[in-house]
């Protein structure tokens, strides 16, 4: 189990979110924690964009999230709004999937 999930909300290749989240997770990991990175990038889009709460990756993130002492999440802002395709990762995860989850943002 990760004590800190770190989850980048950025659609890009080359992110300047994704530099600043890994500097963050290198940082915690000086301090002992132990972190897992996510990227939206690695979430089948398929599961995403129709939807499918019930598809073993979306399970799994659920499930690492889940179980984290603590949750990161970055995004790229995109008119004035976190990137899409974050909400709809966050639109698919069980309603209680932050339950007693320490988040930032």
């Amino acid at each position: 189990m990760s004590e800190i999930v770190i989850l980048s909300g950025s659609p890009s290749e080359f992110s300047r979110t994704d530099l600043v989240l890994k500097y963050l997770g290198s940082l915690l990991k000086e301090e002992g924690f132990s972190v897992t990175h996510l990227s939206i990038r690695d979430v089948p889009m398929e599961d995403l964009f129709l939807g499918k709460f019930d598809s073993p990756a979306i399970g799994d993130i659920s499930s690492l999230i889940h179980e984290a002492k603590g949750v990161i999440v970055g995004s790229p802002v995109y008119k004035a709004a976190y990137s899409g395709v974050l909400k709809a990762l966050l639109d698919i995860l069980p309603q209680d999937v932050l339950q007693d989850t320490l988040v930032c943002r």
